[in-house]
């Protein structure tokens, strides 16, 4: 059977290049090292496992001989456990790249645990919903006026913008209104920015909040009354003041913010207004209960 041979080659942290072989004469046992071509290492009658110790400068390696099943098996590895310098040296940096790993690690962590914490806060949480938030601020919210930002369609709503300030810090907020073509709601009035209407909200968390366009505030409501009084002296001149201002009285108390809107928009055609117009300004004329009330109130 002929020798076995085998080679390695090994590069030291000094840039010095050592190539280390082996032979191994499986027949008479003779077993020869050598390191660039230099022998280092004779042994006899090695016909079983063996393990031999090396020095490549400082740094220790082993060179395995395991015969195992009637093969042999060969092996050049660097010994880290072995207490030597080189390895004692290396137990302490790794020691300090632990702990700068540690460090680093635990700075890590701080610096992502905070930008969660400012992703949580600027990020929008998934609340309740519609129905739920409605409830929650029936039971338990606070109102405050909301002013009109700007109102526009988006995706088939209507998309209104509000600001309020309870705490004296103005908060915005949004509301998309279905079934609505900006800037009419579906009572017929037409929203302007500068309008403002009743926002509700949690005082513990001043963001869950609502907008309710059903709510003008007293001062809105005033302004809508006015607006109803000019508009009806403009299309009625031969009106006392004191009739029409009483009509847009009776008009609110019979059909709330809908009668303003049928007052106010009384001249405009059904394809521009579907829910306020002449059309539905008459019906309002027409209506008993309200007909009921001019006689008895207004004259």
């Amino acid at each position: 059977m002929p020798p076995h041979q085998m080679t390695w080659t090994y590069v030291s942290d000094s840039g010095q290049q050592y190539v280390v072989g082996l032979f191994h004469s499986v027949q008479e046992g003779h077993f020869m090292v050598y390191v660039n071509q230099k022998v280092v290492l004779i042994d006899f009658q090695v016909f079983a496992t063996k393990t031999y110790p090396l020095f490549l400068e400082d740094e220790l390696f082993e060179i395995e001989v395991e015969r195992r099943n009637g093969q042999y098996y060969y092996g050049f590895s660097m010994d880290r456990e072995a207490d030597t310098p080189r390895n004692r040296a290396r137990k302490v940096m790794e020691r300090l790249h632990w702990k700068q790993t540690l460090i680093f690690i635990g700075a890590l962590a701080i610096g992502v645990a905070a930008i969660l914490a400012l992703g949580k806060r600027l990020a929008p949480e998934k609340g309740p919903d519609e129905e739920e938030l409605a409830l929650l601020l029936d039971l338990e919210g606070r109102a405050d006026s909301g002013r009109i930002e700007a109102v526009y369609q988006h995706e088939g709503f209507m998309a209104i913008r509000y600001a309020f300030g309870p705490d004296g810090q103005t908060r915005q907020g949004r509301t998309m209104v279905e079934g609505a073509d900006a800037p009419i709601l579906p009572n017929g009035l037409r929203l302007s920015p500068g309008d403002r209407f009743e926002v509700r909200y949690l005082p513990n968390n001043p963001g869950l909040n609502q907008l309710d366009i059903h709510s003008p505030t007293p001062a809105q409501l005033q302004q809508y009354k006015l607006q109803a009084l000019a508009k009806q002296m403009l299309a009625h001149p031969g009106q006392t003041k004191a009739y029409a201002q009483c009509l847009v009285q009776q008009a609110y108390e019979t059909e709330g913010l809908q009668g303003l809107a049928a007052v106010l928009e009384q001249e405009t055609d059904v394809s521009e207004n579907p829910w306020a117009n002449s059309q539905r300004y008459l019906r309002l004329l027409r209506s008993p209960d309200f007909r009921k009330r001019l006689d008895e109130r207004c004259w």
